[in-house]
């Protein structure tokens, strides 16, 4: 019989604490002596015949004498399983001693999981993902309102290299230089930060251990693996990383991401979705919450300067908060560098269709005219370019403010503009 090596690991530090594991006899263990990796079948059988012999006084420190002889790496690996000596590996959900869910920002940065800031080139990511640290650092309120829980330091990791930038937007924010923002760059002697490999692992770590972050942004995933982000492999090795320095250490980790970029010749998207997102579709698996922030055209021209849309793409925590208005303006103190201000989600520009410019242009000929019959309408909007049947679209979807004077089929009637005690009526009813 194969026994997984997790079981193999799990039957030792049972016997390593000095007890049969739940479930299991001494003749039943003994049965699964060939399944287990020969290295450790001598010491299997030592601690077996120590456990089974402790009540004829054996004594706790020769049981232990073999254990100690194991290689560092061996020991190792039945240390991890030493702590669930007696369990199996598999427990009952309601049974299970598990925190519940904390936030760093509620409904959209949890704590000790994973979440994914997404959008175009010169969007503002950064920017956002720099004013969201300096929020949690200084303890005010996020975009929405809701006031920072529990402040605390930031580690950004710029592995785009833009040192010089983050510092800027900083000081014309105000920020003092003791705030708690910690910018983790390449290590001197080396061009770029990969978090694919154990040397820039060790070292996030290792300042996270120091300063106990309440955030952690990395910007951005393009450029934090030499493998890139297509990478299956790559991408559920540093994600799975990544959420185990959430993890540990108790805070929100949010990885700053790109979207696939629109053809040349074709205009924003009005709205966003996690599909939109570059890269492995194990990206959007991993992440727990998806940020997206994009472009609102707000005109008939697309403009760099239009207000953005952030709202929560993907969510497996609760309701999906509402989208959040952002608008980059210069700031006061320096005007290359940009302020953002939050407020109510914009709607995006519709261009404007025949009948609702027929609309407009009848309730002004109407204001101009006071009444006039549905001839002389038709032929006044036919110079116009309006057809007989847009004209009559746009009558009836104006509904009570274009009233009959007399009957429809009679041939006095005219139309006119409501006045203002039928409008309010109709708007009691």
């Amino acid at each position: 019989m194969l026994i997984p090596r997790v079981i193999q690991c799990q039957i030792l530090a049972a016997l390593l604490a000095g007890r049969l594991p739940d479930g299991y006899t001494v003749e039943g263990i003994e049965r699964l002596y060939f399944g287990f990796e020969e290295r450790w079948r001598h010491d299997l059988d030592t601690m077996l015949y120590a456990v089974e012999n402790v009540a004829e006084g054996i004594e706790r420190g020769s049981f232990l004498a073999n254990y100690v002889t194991l290689a560092p790496a061996e020991r190792d690996d039945i240390d991890r399983e030493a702590g669930r000596a007696g369990e199996d590996g598999i427990l009952r959900l309601g049974e299970m001693h598990l925190p519940e869910i904390e936030w760093v920002w509620p409904g959209w940065i949890p704590r000790g999981m994973l979440t994914l800031l997404g959008a175009m080139p010169s969007a503002g990511k950064s920017y956002v993902a720099l004013d969201l640290a300096r929020r949690v650092i200084e303890g005010s309120v996020f975009p929405d309102g809701e006031r920072v829980a529990r402040p605390g330091p930031v580690i950004y990791v710029d592995a785009e290299g833009v040192p010089q930038i983050h510092n800027q937007r900083w000081r014309a924010w105000g920020m003092a230089d003791e705030a708690d923002l910690y910018l983790m760059g390449p290590a001197q002697g080396r061009l770029m930060i990969d978090l694919g490999a154990d040397f820039d692992r060790d070292r996030l770590v290792e300042w996270a251990w120091m300063k106990r972050p309440a955030l952690v942004v990395v910007d951005s995933l393009s450029t934090i693996s030499s493998r890139g982000e297509n990478s299956v492999e790559e991408v559920r090795e540093i994600f799975s990383f990544l959420n185990r320095v959430a993890v540990d250490y108790g805070c929100g980790m949010v990885l700053v991401h790109h979207l696939r970029k629109p053809g040349a010749q074709l205009p924003l998207p009005k709205f966003l979705t996690f599909h939109d997102l570059r890269g492995s579709s194990h990206i959007v698996a991993m992440s727990r919450s998806i940020i997206g922030l994009h472009w609102v055209q707000t005109g008939p021209e697309q403009n760099m300067n239009d207000p953005r849309r952030m709202e929560v793409l993907k969510t497996n925590l609760g309701q999906y908060p509402e989208g959040i208005g952002v608008v980059f303006r210069p700031c006061e103190t320096d005007e290359d560098v940009a302020e953002i201000v939050y407020g109510e989600a914009p709607e995006a520009w519709e261009p404007p269709t025949k009948k609702g410019t027929c609309k407009e242009w009848l309730v002004g000929l109407l204001e101009e005219y006071g009444e006039l019959t549905p001839k002389e309408v038709v032929a006044l909007g036919e110079e116009e370019g309006y057809s007989r049947a847009t004209l009559y679209r746009a009558r009836r979807a104006l509904g009570s403010q274009v009233v009959d004077t007399g009957g429809k089929r009679s041939p006095e009637n005219t139309w006119a503009l409501a006045d203002g005690d039928e409008d309010e009526e109709d708007e009691k009813l």
